[in-house]
């Protein structure tokens, strides 16, 4: 989703819920996601593939602060890859379960400016670490668990009380030559566990 579109997103959501704020930082979380995965972009540099198609999953993610700008997550996830990858027949795909964990990184305390006065957007970076089971993947002659470090920033945009609305965009670079690096993107919600 485009930078803009986020902040459109943003201003509309408020006005909607009126005074509503977002509050995530300092606070325990629950978060219920999907997404979409991408191999296929090229200047991921992976092996040409059969097909461009989209790969989908869905997860759930824990969040615990330990100070005002840093929260370690946990999430489990389960999806299914639609592109295998020139080692594979084309039109041959994979479920795959995920096993993550990470730091997500709250800059300005949860603050999108400076200045802002109520919060109406909270942009996070986040740095974390998958081990992935492809379950397929022995069909090539390749190990069924795989791991990927991933880079990503995302945001949190409020529509209810202790309820938000998120975008987050991941790299995720592969560690071994048994996998591809790939692009993530991930909408969802977020349930504050706390006041």
């Amino acid at each position: 989703m485009p930078f803009r579109s986020i902040i459109i997103l943003t201003f509309v959501f408020n006005w909607l819920c009126g005074t509503t704020q977002a509050q995530i930082v300092n606070k325990q979380y629950l978060a219920v996601q999907g997404g979409a995965i991408d191999f296929s972009s090229k200047w991921l540099n992976n092996p040409t593939p059969h097909n461009k198609r989209m790969s989908a999953f869905s997860q759930i993610e824990y969040g615990y602060p330990i100070s005002k700008y840093l929260t370690p997550y946990t999430q489990i996830a389960l999806g299914h890859i639609k592109n295998m990858g020139p080692d594979f027949q084309a039109e041959f795909g994979s479920d795959f379960e995920r096993i993550g964990f990470g730091m997500i990184l709250n800059p300005n305390n949860g603050k999108f400016f400076l200045s802002e006065k109520p919060k109406m957007v909270e942009p996070y970076g986040l740095i974390g670490y998958n081990i992935d089971i492809i379950n397929q993947n022995h069909r090539a002659g390749f190990n069924s668990m795989i791991s990927s470090v991933c880079f990503g920033v995302g945001c949190w945009i409020p529509i209810a009380d202790k309820l938000n609305i998120g975008y987050r965009y991941t790299w995720n670079q592969k560690l071994g030559q048994d996998y591809r690096t790939f692009n993530q993107h991930t909408l969802g919600f977020l349930i504050q566990l706390e006041d």
